[in-house]
């Protein structure tokens, strides 16, 4: 049978004693005490493990994050998926752009910022060229998600976010990212200048231009309007 660590860091801890009571099958602490009986000592016992247990994880959880912290400031990776045209040394902990694949996101952010494109005609754009998304030494045609990713990241800035979920323990309303106000952006010692293919106002304002423009989105509803999807087809 597991140790009451496992059993007890598992979020279905309380369906196994009951299914376990279901069967007669008791839980013995090293100490003797039966765990999943309804005597007042094993009910103590059982609150005890999953304090110590939340203790634990909490303690972890703090601990991890404390030190990403530290990583972000000190310019060190984080760890993640790398952005699109970089690739992490782990042995150098460096991170080297795919000059071809760089060439595109250099495209993306201009047609963005200069030519006033929105996702889904860069989209159509490098799919017209012929300008594909590399994956795995693959090529495939670019979408939405894929532009918007490149014009998401502050690494081709030379920077990192920090600071942008919530964790399991914080107050959240069932969201996974904070919000903008609280994300931290560090410099990052990891990237060769050459690498870096905006600035950091130029990405500053790119992220101004697309909170605008979310921000004056009409609300979706149940209503077609006549003229909705061309009007505003740019705008997503």
């Amino acid at each position: 049978f597991p140790s009451h660590d496992r059993l007890s860091l598992s979020d279905e801890r309380e369906y196994v004693v009951r299914l376990l009571n279901k069967y007669g099958i008791k839980i013995i602490c090293h100490s003797g005490e039966q765990l999943n009986d309804n005597s007042p000592q094993g009910e103590f016992i059982r609150k005890t493990f999953a304090n110590v247990d939340e203790l634990e994880v909490k303690t972890l959880s703090f601990r991890v994050k404390s030190t990403m912290q530290l990583k972000a400031k000190d310019g060190e990776w984080k760890g993640g998926q790398p952005p699109y045209g970089c690739i992490w040394d782990k042995i150098n902990s460096k991170m080297y752009a795919l000059k071809e694949q760089l060439e595109t996101a250099k495209i993306i952010w201009d047609l963005y910022l200069n030519k006033f494109m929105g996702y889904n005609l860069i989209r159509d754009y490098l799919n017209n060229k012929e300008v594909f998304y590399i994956k795995n030494d693959k090529k495939e045609k670019w979408n939405k998600e894929r532009v918007k990713g490149v014009l998401s990241s502050p690494i081709y800035a030379g920077y990192q976010y920090h600071n942008t979920r919530f964790s399991k323990f914080e107050d959240s309303d069932g969201k996974k990212l904070k919000p903008k106000t609280e994300w931290q952006l560090y410099k990052v010692k990891f990237l060769d200048e050459q690498d870096i293919i905006i600035s950091i106002d130029e990405f500053n304002q790119v992220q101004n231009l697309k909170d605008k423009k979310n921000r004056n989105k009409i609300p979706k509803t149940k209503t077609t309007w006549l003229l909705t999807g061309s009007l505003y087809r740019d705008w997503e």
